[in-house]
């Protein structure tokens, strides 16, 4: 499960500091960085001259999934998000993230068994 299946039914989730690992004062830190961060996004573009994905979640639907913020984030956004997750979460998605690279591996390997064929 991840983060945003586990908070499915909570508008908002990813603003709340309890939905993190909040165990050290480091996480903390990290937590709230990243939080208003996300606020600072959302209050930046909900209100923007410019037609954009955060706009439209909030008019259309008066929430803006996770997902939707996701592509706002910077990559150390991104990676405070991932280290702040509880520890199943973060098992979850590395899980998955092994899969996928096992399955572009075995895409190279075959496409070089392919290449090889063809000379």
């Amino acid at each position: 499960m991840y983060f945003s299946e586990r908070f499915a039914s909570t508008p908002y989730f990813y603003l709340d500091i309890n939905n993190y690992d909040n165990s050290n004062s480091d996480n903390i830190r990290k937590i709230k960085f990243v939080i208003r961060q996300m606020v600072k996004i959302i209050d930046k573009h909900k209100s923007s001259r410019q037609a954009n994905s955060i706009q439209h979640y909030f008019s259309k639907h008066l929430e803006i999934p996770f997902w939707v913020i996701i592509d706002y984030l910077t990559f150390g956004d991104m990676l405070a998000i991932l280290q702040t997750l509880p520890i199943s979460l973060q098992d979850a998605i590395s899980k998955s993230f092994i899969v996928l690279f096992v399955s572009i591996l075995k895409l190279i390997q075959i496409s070089h068994q392919l290449y090889l064929l063809v000379l």
